[in-house]
């Protein structure tokens, strides 16, 4: 009896489902990395024994164990990924700086320290633009690194509140705050300098 047929149905068998299995085990590492770093968070929070009690109530409350933690770090990276501060700052250049100038004297202050652009800077869209592997890398590095980065700047400013819930978020909405602040005066004086630039020693060509 030959051994070619069991074989050869063997192979084309496990080449059909190869592909099917790097996907379960994909998922299934992303899923254990994702819930891994959820329950790291959750013992920043609330501390060790709130996140021991959190797993031993798993066989009481299943969904919300094995569903809950892994979206936290979706919901960090998802939050990273709004561009909360591109959109405070497209309102901002829309209503907000249009309408300082005319303040009687704040506008002859604003121009004095930020004159008005010689011409139209570039859309929004062109100005620090960036490649699609750019942009999966910078939010999800900084979505991961929000809740860490909040926990030590609690520990450093708040010291006095003893509820590690309290502190983290404290900490995390004054890190949230200044991180957009910063960011956004960075994009508007990048996209004033656009204003400004003019092109030096052009050689003229007559065509």
């Amino acid at each position: 009896m030959s051994l070619f047929g069991p074989l050869n149905w063997m192979d084309r068998t496990l080449t059909a489902l190869s592909p099917i299995g790097a996907i379960f085990f994909g998922a299934g590492s992303v899923y254990y990395v994702a819930f891994s770093y959820g329950l790291s968070v959750v013992t920043l929070v609330s501390g060790r024994d709130s996140m021991a009690n959190l797993v031993a109530s798993t066989p009481s409350h299943p969904m919300t164990v094995i569903l809950g933690i892994p979206m936290i770090p979706v919901s960090l990276v998802t939050l990273e990924a709004m561009d909360i501060d591109g959109r405070l700052l497209s309102f901002w250049r829309s209503h907000v700086s249009p309408a300082l100038p005319k303040l009687p004297v704040m506008g002859k202050v604003i121009e004095y320290l930020w004159p008005t652009p010689t011409r139209e800077p570039l859309n929004t869209s062109e100005l620090g633009r960036e490649g699609m592997l750019d942009f999966i890398t910078r939010n999800l590095t900084a979505g991961l690194l929000f809740p860490f980065v909040s926990y030590f700047l609690g520990e450093t400013l708040f010291k006095s509140i003893q509820s590690n819930f309290k502190r983290l978020i404290l900490s995390g909405i004054i890190f949230f705050m200044l991180k957009t602040c910063v960011k956004m005066y960075l994009r508007q004086q990048q996209y004033r300098r656009q204003g400004f630039r003019r092109v030096l020693n052009y050689p003229s060509q007559n065509t």
